[in-house]
């Protein structure tokens, strides 16, 4: 008996018919695709997380296939070294990569190649849809294969490229990652010619530069820079009463000026954005203290409107400019040459 056969005619026949639907806003059709995926997908599960999409594979209106696609994971170290990205560039352009976080061939379907036909009809489609979703492409897409229970070999039919076997890491928050003893396999393909050529691009092209645009930018300092910093802003006195101290404020007015320096608004719900992106390294050395889970908390936005009502921005202007004159040093300084814009005055 051999592996792999040939499909018979009534089979082809499911295969020529086979489409792909974008699964709209139907409660209807949401319920029964998450019934089904609780009910028969390996990880009982139809969670997904930021943007996403799913999609019915389906003959002559018959479900017989469920697919899934959300943001792409945030880290791979296999997937970043294909790429060819820098840590900056994969933290702006993370947005360009899909993830196939379920594919469920429905119970009682047993047709060859019909995994390998749904997974390519899916891809064709798949880029344009998520731009009129959320209004930008795809330029790559992975998957993750648990090798203990399957071969991945529909991704190899159609092109993917396996990259290595992940750590057996989950990713829960920002920066903090729990073992789960299951590494898998990592699969990746591009959905267009040059398509990893262009996520390293020193810039992006005209079409995909708003995505980078909608990243809130971090500061890329080291944890020695931004204790500096926090120096420089201890000359200011604590004006606060008790009730503000859950943050010590040369730690704030530091956040505030990394914040400026990285071209946030200065307004509290920017700056509670940009505090939240903050790593916990850089969090630790911006004075914040440990939770109850062990992490460094991060200020909400009512602890910086507290401090924003007292501190004037040329304020911060000033210390900014001290801490890069003593970041660049001496000689560098001495290279600064005044440079005149002409036209209106410039401000903030």
């Amino acid at each position: 008996m051999t592996r792999f056969r040939k499909p018979s005619l009534t089979e082809q026949e499911i295969l020529d018919g086979l489409e792909i639907r974008l699964l709209g806003t139907s409660e209807t059709d949401a319920a029964r695709f998450e019934e089904l995926m609780v009910s028969h997908h390996y990880l009982k599960s139809d969670r997904l997380v930021g943007e996403q999409l799913r999609y019915v594979a389906q003959v002559k209106g018959q479900w017989v296939a469920l697919l899934s696609w959300n943001a792409a994971a945030y880290h791979l170290k296999h997937r970043e070294r294909w790429i060819g990205w820098s840590e900056a560039q994969r933290r702006r352009r993370l947005a360009l990569v899909a993830n196939n976080a379920r594919f469920l061939i429905l119970p009682g379907v047993d047709c060859p190649n019909l995994a390998s036909r749904a997974l390519a009809l899916n891809a064709v489609r798949l880029s344009q849809d998520w731009e009129a979703t959320y209004g930008h492409r795809i330029l790559v897409v992975e998957s993750f294969v648990d090798s203990q229970l399957f071969r991945g070999t529909c991704y190899k039919a159609q092109g993917w490229s396996l990259l290595g076997e992940t750590d057996g890491f989950g990713r829960c928050a920002q920066d903090f990652y729990t073992e789960h003893e299951r590494p898998k396999q990592l699969w990746v393909r591009e959905l267009e010619p040059g398509a990893r050529k262009k996520l390293r691009a020193a810039e992006l092209e005209q079409s995909l530069r708003a995505v980078e645009e909608k990243v809130i930018p971090l500061p890329e300092v080291t944890a020695r820079e931004i204790r500096g910093l926090v120096q420089f802003c201890r000359k200011v006195p604590d004006w606060r009463k008790r009730k503000g101290l859950d943050y010590p404020l040369a730690g704030l007015l530091a956040m505030i000026v990394l914040a400026a320096l990285c071209g946030v608004v200065r307004g509290q719900r920017d700056l509670a954005a940009f505090a939240q992106g903050l790593s916990q390294a850089q969090l630790r050395s911006l004075l914040c203290r440990k939770g109850r889970d062990g992490r460094y908390q991060y200020p909400k936005e009512t602890t910086f409107q507290r401090v924003l009502s007292t501190v004037k921005p040329d304020f911060i202007d000033r210390i900014l400019s001290e801490w890069l004159d003593e970041c660049l040093g001496e000689e560098a300084q001495a290279q600064d040459s005044l440079v005149a814009i002409d036209g209106k005055a410039q401000e903030g």
